[in-house]
Parts: C-alpha cells; structure tokens; sequence
C-alpha cells in the first residue's frame, strides 16, 4: 500500500510526514500540487491518495487510485462534497492522526486473503492435528463472541465491548487477521476508557468486524 498526500500547507504536509513514521511497511510520497503529483505517480492498484479539499487548480483526472480521501481543517460544504464527491467516510478534519491511517488501512484491505496460517504452523511444528484443534476452537467460539458483541453494541454497554475485543484478539492475531485487528484494538481502547460517544461510527465498525469474522469463519470450515 502506497500513500501520496496532496497538500499546499508546508506545515501540513510536514505533520503526514511525521505521522507516516509510526507506520512500518508503509511508502508514501507527499506532494504539494497537482502537477508534482502527476509527475511522482506510479501506477499501483493499491495507491491511496489523501488530499486538501481545498486545492486550487484542475482536478485529478488521468490518475487511478484504489481510493482517495479529503481532509480540511473545516468540514466541506454542501457544493464542495457534491463538486468533489466527498462522502463523510471519505473525510477527514485535520489534524490527521493515527486513527484516521488506521481506518484507511482497514477499509482498504491490500490481499483476498482473509487470515493466514503461517503462525500456528509454525507454532504446531508439523502437528496438524493441533492445527484442526485450533481452527476448530476458532470456528466454534468466535461466532458466539460475535453474537455477544452485537447484543453489546444494541445496548451500547462499553464494558462488555471492551471484554470480547480484548478475548478475540489473541485469535484475530494468532490467524493474522490484521486488518480486524487494527479497528478492533482502536474500539477495545476506546471503551476500556468508556470513551465512546458516537454509537453509530463505533457501530459501523463493529458491524464491519462481525462481518469480516463471520467470512472467515466459512472459509476456515473449507479447511477440515
């Protein structure tokens, strides 16, 4: 995944340049108008490009990125997210942080594959009757977790969140779930500190993890 940040502000681009360094295994390219980015853009399925709303000049037009976000220091207006076609999980107030990176990484996920096995084959040592025991323990308690995490969710009950997070997890990174993992660890340290206040975003995110479990669980049972 690579990450091209559009931005007139030196102050700003300076800022994406200092959050881009706590992301390992993350390239990106910070450009300041559309002309440099036409002439630093290589053509990748998994470019992101994240830019200032408020740029002058022409569009992107010519360019193909496997998705791109807005950012501004006040939210758009009306004409401008229709002119741009600005939808509000597309937006971001600046400053960016962490947890804007992190939602684009989860919602851009770079593989069709849904978890991998590297771990626990080497965790087993060739044992592949281990191996079914825990894709089995797999497979029979995570659809239940997911059930409690929903029936939390309608209660809006944070304490109860944060307990099954924090018991899925060890599994979501025993099987390199890792796009699961980085929405899963934001909403579990959000609600350990009953810091949720926008139920339907925390929602949405939830939904997202449920979902992505369940398909992983269908898959694993091709395994046995």
């Amino acid at each position: 995944m690579k990450f091209y940040y559009l931005d007139d502000s030196k102050f700003d681009r300076m800022a994406f340049t200092r959050l881009m360094r706590s992301f390992e295994g993350l390239t990106f390219e910070v450009v300041e108008s559309f002309k440099e980015l036409d002439e630093k853009y290589s053509k990748d399925e998994s470019a992101i490009l994240i830019r200032d709303c408020h740029l002058p000049g022409e569009r992107i037009n010519s360019l193909d990125f496997s998705a791109t976000y807005f950012v501004s220091g006040s939210r758009p207006t009306e004409s401008m997210r229709s002119a741009l076609g600005i939808s509000d999980d597309h937006f971001f107030l600046k400053p960016l942080n962490e947890d804007h990176i992190n939602r684009v990484i989860y919602s851009n996920p770079q593989t069709e594959e849904l978890f991998e096995l590297d771990f626990i084959k080497e965790l087993s040592g060739g044992d592949e009757d281990f191996e079914k025991e825990l894709i089995n323990i797999f497979i029979e308690e995570v659809p239940k977790q997911c059930s409690q995490l929903e029936e939390a969710l309608s209660g809006e009950d944070q304490n109860t969140v944060a307990e099954v997070l924090h018991a899925l997890r060890t599994k979501i990174r025993t099987f390199g779930i890792e796009n699961v993992d980085l929405i899963a660890e934001e909403i579990e340290y959000k609600t350990k500190e009953n810091a949720i206040t926008d139920w339907e975003s925390a929602g949405k995110d939830i939904e997202s993890i449920v979902r992505d479990l369940e398909s992983v669980v269908v898959k694993m049972k091709e395994l046995l």
